[in-house]
């Protein structure tokens, strides 16, 4: 089944290096079979960003981060997108964060 779905989003991939993406999944199927799941997550996660379909998670990083004023907070903002592709969960946590920072930095 998850060589079907593979198969099946493989040719609708439009993002950039979504080929080495597609054989890296393949890899993983027959290496760790239990981490193919989660690497077709990923993949998914990054052609809806790359069509521009932003996810609630994602859209409160947008809305936090256009009242951050704390040094670094771009980059901050920036690493926070990127990790979301592959650790979703933790976003969350990353937003909590920089309100803290947020808060000490303004007083």
């Amino acid at each position: 089944k998850p060589l079907r779905a593979l198969d099946a989003c493989a040719p609708t991939l439009s993002y950039p290096d979504c080929r080495t993406d597609c054989r890296e999944a393949e890899q993983t199927y027959v290496g760790r079979p239990w981490l193919i799941d989660e690497k077709l997550d990923m993949i998914r996660r990054k052609q809806r960003l790359h069509d521009g379909d932003r996810p609630p998670e994602l859209q409160a990083l947008d809305e936090l981060s256009r009242q951050l004023t704390y040094p670094g907070h771009e980059k901050d903002v920036a690493e926070a997108e990127r990790s979301f592709v592959k650790y979703p969960r933790l976003l969350q946590e990353k937003l909590e964060v920089f309100r803290k920072r947020e808060s000490l930095h303004v007083g």
